[in-house]
């Protein structure tokens, strides 16, 4: 019994191994999420350090009306953030924060410790940071009315 079960229990774990089915990934952002508009150069941003609570995240606004966007948002995390897969969301400030993710429009990747820039449909709204990696929300902010174009 012991030498059947030591020939045949390799072999179900290879078969085993075998026949799972491959996890989904996505080697690559779609186009439209790998481009980074563009700040204006002749409008300062307005800029915010505290906006994502304990998340040290610097947050810059600009006017963005040349870009088809009200606004275009600048993300530059001031150390290494340590979460896997971090996704940019963006809620319109009428949506019920508890309707995240099922309402929320993906902006696109955020590096742990790179600036991004993001072109958002309204100036009103919530950002909200997600981990993929731990399938949990790391921090939201609430943005202020958006800044005057010069």
């Amino acid at each position: 019994m012991s030498i059947a079960l030591a020939l045949a229990a390799p072999a179900v774990l290879l078969a085993g191994v075998l026949a799972r089915t491959p996890e989904a990934r996505m080697e690559a952002l779609p186009e439209a999420l790998r481009q980074t508009p563009k700040a204006p150069t002749s409008v300062l941003a307005v800029e915010y350090s505290g906006l994502w609570g304990a998340t040290p995240i610097l947050t810059r606004l600009f006017p963005a009306p040349h870009v088809g966007a009200n606004v275009v948002v600048e993300l530059e995390p001031q150390r290494d953030l340590r979460r896997p897969d971090l996704l940019v969301y963006w809620m319109p400030a009428s949506q019920d924060a508890d309707a995240f993710p099922a309402k929320a429009r993906l902006l696109g990747r955020l590096a742990a410790t790179t600036a991004r820039r993001f072109s958002l449909p309204e100036a009103q709204g919530s950002l909200v940071l997600y981990s993929l990696g731990h399938q949990e929300r790391v921090a939201t902010a609430t943005l202020p009315a958006a800044p005057e174009a010069r």
